[in-house]
């Protein structure tokens, strides 16, 4: 409620969110966030936001004063600000859960992932169609070693024997 009210009377006035946020010494993204609802601005900010604007108080909070009437301005203010602050706390806490649980679910995920490439690679090693063979060559009298396998063939086997 608080960001569409500033974002409403900004445009109103034809500021940019450049052109408010130089006028109220801060950068264009606090703006932004207070626009979004990302964050709130404090009661200083907040004052000197009606004053740019041109508006009380009360209109950038949502013309809260009938609830409120027995209360000063900077009372108003402060109770206003504290519900926001509460509701966006609660919204950072739910954004942080979740993220925490998302992380959780990747990690699991990642585990199965190692654990059957793991399990994979040892069933490969452990059930191997290949075969080892030593003979002697009777022209080099020398041992050589024969693998037989569907995966690879003769040439490649020698190839490597010969490095």
């Amino acid at each position: 409620m608080l960001g569409d009210n500033i974002k409403k009377l900004r445009q109103q006035k034809g500021y940019t969110q450049e052109t408010l946020a130089q006028e109220m010494n801060v950068v264009r993204q606090t703006v932004s966030k207070w626009e979004k609802g990302y964050s709130v601005p404090d009661a200083v900010m907040l004052e000197k936001l009606a004053e740019l604007l041109e508006v009380p108080v009360s209109d950038l909070l949502g013309n809260a004063e009938k609830s409120l009437e027995s209360k000063t301005d900077i009372e108003q203010i402060s109770s206003q600000l504290s519900i926001l602050n509460d509701q966006f706390a609660k919204e950072l806490a739910r954004k942080k859960r979740n993220r925490k649980i998302i992380l959780r679910v990747l990690l699991i995920i990642i585990g199965i992932y190692i654990i059957v490439n793991i399990l994979a690679i040892l069933a490969a090693f452990f059930f191997s169609t290949a075969k080892y063979v030593t003979y002697t060559n009777e022209h080099e009298n020398s041992k050589k070693h024969v693998i037989y396998s569907e995966y690879i063939n003769q040439d490649d086997i020698n190839f490597t024997f010969e490095i």
